[in-house]
């Protein structure tokens, strides 16, 4: 997004915040009596706004065998900082939620004083669901005694939640060294080889390129050729020799191997 609109962003807010307050009523006497409390997730880095609406959680790009995430999600504050640790509350909006409650919980929503930008922890657990479909839950923030609720969507949060990894284009390549498409496989596969992992220049950029979503195109004699990349396949199928995974968690099927 342009600086430009960043910039008109933060000026609509200041604005919203001038026409809260009374005819004569001095700013900071409105942030102090009017501390307003938000969701502030963003996919950029300078933490400005516009902030996200929705967010997005998949546990197939996480450790294998995860079976619950603890979600941070950022929590902003428009006004002065408190001056002590204070309690708000965020609730679970039912009808714009498509999981268990029994499978979601909202730890303690303390905002810590002296931030304006601090963390609710949210525990959602995996369930079979998850891998054949994206399941949500939609939080919002609720006024107490000693926050407002924010202006604008910020106030509630889409979170959406799967377990679903597809096989890559470049999978049948690469049967040799992995064996039949298992969905454990590329979820290790993905935290053994990330970009940078492997220092293998594109000759083009002189930049490494290889990773997890991006193999060689010949996957031909890879010890003389990437001797890196076998390396770390190496690696992969060792995860396998040492720990017992099965297709699914289904242990009537016979345990993953690499060739």
């Amino acid at each position: 997004m342009s600086l430009t609109m960043k910039n008109i962003f933060i000026i609509l807010i200041a604005a919203l915040m001038l026409t809260g307050c009374k005819e004569n009523q001095d700013i900071t006497q409105f942030d102090l009596e009017q501390r307003m409390i938000y969701f502030g997730s963003s996919t950029y880095d300078d933490g400005l706004p516009p902030y996200d609406t929705t967010m997005n959680y998949t546990f197939a790009m996480d450790e294998l065998g995860l079976t619950k995430k603890r979600l941070a999600i950022p929590v902003r504050v428009m006004g002065t900082s408190p001056t002590e640790d204070l309690p708000y509350t965020v609730s679970i909006i039912d009808s714009l939620s498509k999981i268990k409650a029994s499978d979601v919980k909202i730890e303690p929503a303390i905002f810590h004083a002296g931030l304006f930008v601090d963390t609710l922890y949210v525990v959602v657990n995996k369930t079979e669901q998850m891998a054949n479909q994206v399941l949500h839950f939609t939080l919002e923030v609720q006024e107490n005694a000693h926050f407002k609720k924010g202006l604008g969507d910020n106030v509630k949060l889409k979170v959406n939640v799967s377990d679903m990894l597809t096989k890559p284009t470049w999978w049948e390549k690469f049967r040799a060294y992995f064996g039949p498409y298992h969905k454990e496989v590329y979820q290790q596969w993905i935290q053994i080889y990330p970009l940078g992992v492997d220092p293998t220049p594109n000759i083009i950029t002189g930049e490494p390129y290889l990773y997890w979503g991006r193999m060689p195109d010949d996957a031909n004699f890879l010890a003389n050729t990437y001797p890196v990349l076998y390396t770390h396949i190496r690696q992969l199928k060792q995860y396998f020799e040492d720990n017992v995974v099965h297709p699914g968690g289904d242990t009537s099927l016979p345990r993953i191997k690499l060739p």
